[in-house]
């Protein structure tokens, strides 16, 4: 989220000396939301999680709302950025 809004800046950047404009870097955020929405979706085929420090696995028995919350919100986040960019973005 950091980075898109970063990229999503309308201010033009000059450099102070040769009073040039700073060409703006190329977008990211769209991929880095992306990956971060299929990560959060492989968790859904896990079927053990490490339970504690000494390397014990404990089943998963199931996936709470609050996973589905969690991962919900990735995906609408990488929905929206990759909206943003590709439908809305002028340039």
């Amino acid at each position: 989220m950091i980075h898109f809004l970063s990229e999503s800046k309308t201010v033009v950047k000059i450099e102070p000396v040769l009073k040039t404009v700073i060409p703006k870097p190329e977008p990211r955020s769209y991929w880095l939301s992306a990956l971060a929405a299929v990560i959060a979706w492989s968790f859904s085929f896990w079927n053990e999680v490490l339970a504690s420090e000494s390397g014990k696995m404990g089943e998963i028995l199931s996936l709470e709302p609050g996973y589905w919350l969690w991962v919900s919100s990735f995906t609408i986040l990488a929905l929206g950025i990759n909206y943003y960019h590709f439908q809305l973005r002028i340039k």
